[in-house]
């Protein structure tokens, strides 16, 4: 076998990305099911069951950026012209291929959404302030509060609306799965072009694709996460999204490359020097993720306002 025949070879999961494959499902499907079955069958209660749901959100919108980040890292590769990544971009591009798988788990969410069963997201149809306060009595300082809530929930009602949030739901799966289809595919049929057109056109898009996926995964976790409060304003959690999503990009590219190596893979073209390059970037965005979580932090803090505190 030549060197580069080796090399190649070296470069393919072969039968392990397969395998990998099956003993990720199994235990994703396991867990999911077990998890549904504890909070409708043996809990039971109306609480058990948005306890569930907030449960499950919270795990999707910890699996959506381990699939995002590394789409924001093969992009932006290509922006700079980056060389020493070549190796491990692969790595990156074939993990953001999962977004449409991602993109799929998080339809549940449209239960909770559109269900009158279970409150998760307060503004939604169905759950306003009025119906909750009908359904108990409040004492005083409850209802003032309630109606505080409302007042200030009320001003976002043309954006936070069940319809507007599926349109927008659906644009962002359309762009992470348009991105990241077009970034792989470009990248393989670089094995085999003859010139460097396949690289030009990933460098000509990825300076809009940068703009893209800013906007689309910040408005998401408006969404999906800050919405949950509609009261709260903040302008830093998108931030703090972007830089958690970049870097759990470097350590999910570290340990499949530590993974794929174990078992034989990836064993020539990635060394030493690519672990420290990633290490050093992964350190400085996890050092810019604090910076931006004790920013804002540290502003509700000083500031004191009460309908921002419980933050």
């Amino acid at each position: 076998m030549s060197d580069k025949s080796q090399v190649l070879a070296d470069c393919q999961a072969g039968a392990l990305a397969p395998r990998t494959a099956r003993i990720g499902l199994i235990f994703g499907v396991l867990g999911l099911a077990l998890g549904a079955a504890w909070a409708y069958l043996v809990q039971g209660d109306q609480g058990a069951k948005t306890q569930f749901w907030y449960a499950y959100l919270a795990a999707f919108f910890w699996a959506l950026p381990i699939g995002l980040g590394p789409m924001l890292f093969t992009v932006i590769m290509h922006l700079f012209g980056a060389y020493w990544s070549v190796s491990v971009r692969r790595l990156a591009e074939v993990t953001q291929s999962a977004l449409p798988v991602l993109c799929l788990l998080g339809l549940p969410l449209l239960y909770p959404l559109l269900s009158h069963d279970v409150v998760v997201w307060r503004w939604a149809e169905g759950h306003s302030v009025e119906a909750a306060a009908a359904a108990e009595p409040l004492q005083l300082g409850e209802r003032l509060q309630q109606e505080e809530h409302h007042e200030l929930g009320a001003h976002k009602l043309p954006y936070l609306n069940v319809t507007f949030l599926l349109i927008r739901f659906l644009v962002y799966g359309l762009i992470w799965w348009r991105l990241s289809s077009y970034y792989l595919r470009m990248s393989v049929k670089q094995d085999t072009a003859e010139g460097f057109e396949p690289t030009r056109r990933m460098r000509k898009w990825s300076a809009p694709s940068v703009i893209l996926f800013a906007l689309t995964i910040t408005f998401a976790a408006f969404d999906l996460l800050m919405s949950l409060d509609e009261t709260w304003f903040s302008t830093m959690f998108g931030v703090n999204i972007f830089a958690g999503a970049f870097m759990s990009a470097f350590a999910w590219v570290i340990v499949s490359a530590k993974y794929l190596q174990a078992n034989g893979r990836m064993t020539q073209v990635v060394n030493t020097e690519h672990y420290h390059d990633l290490g050093k970037m992964m350190f400085a965005f996890i050092c810019f993720w604090a910076y931006t979580a004790f920013s804002q932090f540290m502003i509700i803090w000083y500031a004191n306002m009460p309908e921002e505190t419980h933050w």
